[in-house]
């Protein structure tokens, strides 16, 4: 297991520029955002917008913090991302825009290249103790506080933290509030 720091995250702007970006981990490290085989990042979404295009890419994105954020579609759906709801996924070249939902929101992305990697993102609710063990390489991402333990040692993940697990990798959770810790799992195609 590896804690990657907040402190430590890479800030860019979009691709488009129209808002920021935090990139927690990328494959292969110091890929930029043309060559990676998988990217984790955090958005802010301060205002409304399209989405950067990203042709090739496999994309899911799912709700941290915020009242909520609101995803038009190219076939004029709607999805909306909500505090605890369920990550969604879509295809990088679809042309999409987010509506904030009453506030500024901060946004989990998972991106994988099609044809090299896939991957899952989920939300996992924590409040007290959970087993989590790692499918493929295992990328932790918190709400709150958390506590990691392995092999009868602990660490600490603050919010918005990040946990690196290796395929197998298992971690005891414990939170001494409730929160959310989103967990993106990474497969080679």
């Amino acid at each position: 297991m590896r804690i990657i720091g907040r402190d430590t995250y890479r800030r860019m702007p979009w691709k488009n520029g129209q808002g920021l970006t935090e990139e927690v981990a990328a494959f292969p490290e110091g890929s930029g955002v043309e060559g990676f085989d998988w990217r984790l990042s955090i958005a802010h979404v301060d205002s409304d917008g399209p989405f950067s295009p990203f042709p090739g890419i496999d994309r899911t994105i799912a709700l941290l913090d915020g009242p909520g954020l609101f995803l038009d579609l190219p076939d004029g759906g709607c999805v909306a991302l909500s505090p605890g709801g369920a990550p969604f996924s879509f295809p990088g070249e679809w042309a999409v825009s987010s509506r904030n939902a009453g506030g500024p929101t901060v946004d989990l992305n998972v991106m994988t290249r099609r044809g090299r990697c896939g991957h899952v993102l989920r939300r996992l609710p924590l409040d007290g103790e959970r087993r989590l063990r790692a499918e493929g390489v295992t990328l932790l991402v918190s709400s709150g506080d958390v506590r990691l333990g392995a092999g009868g040692v602990w660490q600490g993940l603050h919010r918005f933290d990040a946990a690196v697990l290796d395929p197998g990798e298992e971690v005891l959770l414990a939170a001494a509030r409730p929160c959310d810790v989103l967990v993106a799992s990474v497969f080679a195609s």
